[in-house]
């Protein structure tokens, strides 16, 4: 059995073609011809060599013997950073340096990046959108627009839940409280059913859109699944967390020209 023939069955290799392709793709970063990167790859994979190798010139041999230690020492060094990977290293924030000994470091990555931007961005978007809700509505029918104007079903629905949050909240009497409007205490799905039920009203602040309301319902609708994901506390993948910053974007551009307008 010839020594490719060994090295197809070690590394169960489907077809000669694909090895002939690794070992070229082996040897390319080292200077060396297929001939000569076929001993790499056994030597990394265990697979004996010495007897086609005293078949080479001297030459041959020495050129091969250094690039199989230069081979040795690349993957010493990539089980070194594996490992020193693998080892759960400490993260600085704003807070100071947090020392979890367990967590994996992608995870401490991932927190860093979504603390900085995905939460940021999501904290300001949920609450812009209360603070619009609460002065569109204050506007037009006064301060006293929660108790008189969430009258249909599922609006008190909402005022009901309010309520009981913001009765437990008071029991917690060591705990910070959410906001001094109880609309800071609804939920996201709930801003959403506000503008649904008011949308006549909305529709005058929002009618440089073309659907009006719904444009900004359709902003909050893409918003609820990575709302959801940092929510329980995972990561953002890099389009979703482009999508609910543009998503920002596009609103706060949407409030200047209400501000500009002097529509509200």
């Amino acid at each position: 059995m010839t020594l490719l023939e060994r090295l197809q069955k070690k590394l169960r290799s489907s077809t000669v073609v694909a090895l002939k392709k690794r070992i070229w793709q082996r040897g390319r970063p080292l200077g060396l011809t297929s001939k000569e990167a076929i001993f790499i790859l056994a030597a990394e994979n265990n697979v004996g060599y010495s007897r086609e190798l005293k078949k080479l010139s001297l030459k041959e041999q020495s050129k091969i013997a250094s690039a199989i230690q230069v081979s040795q020492s690349e993957k010493k060094r990539r089980l070194y950073y594996k490992a020193r990977s693998s080892v759960s290293r400490p993260i600085k924030t704003q807070f100071g340096i947090i020392n979890e000994p367990l967590l994996p470091n992608s995870v401490k990555k991932d927190a860093v990046k979504m603390a900085g931007k995905a939460y940021l961005v999501l904290y300001i978007f949920e609450n812009s959108i209360r603070n619009f809700i609460n002065k569109v509505l204050e506007k037009e029918f006064g301060s006293d627009w929660w108790p008189t104007k969430m009258n249909t079903k599922k609006l008190s629905e909402i005022m009901t839940r309010v309520k009981e949050r913001m009765k437990e909240e008071k029991r917690r009497a060591w705990h910070g409280k959410r906001g001094d409007h109880p609309i800071y205490y609804s939920d996201f799905g709930d801003l959403i059913l506000i503008l649904k039920s008011h949308n006549r009203i909305f529709n005058k602040y929002l009618k440089n859109q073309r659907r009006k309301t719904e444009w900004l319902l359709s902003k909050l609708d893409e918003t609820i699944p990575s709302r959801r994901i940092i929510a329980h506390h995972n990561p953002l993948s890099d389009r979703d967390l482009s999508r609910v910053e543009g998503n920002l974007m596009d609103w706060t551009k949407q409030l200047k020209f209400i501000r500009d307008n002097k529509v509200l």
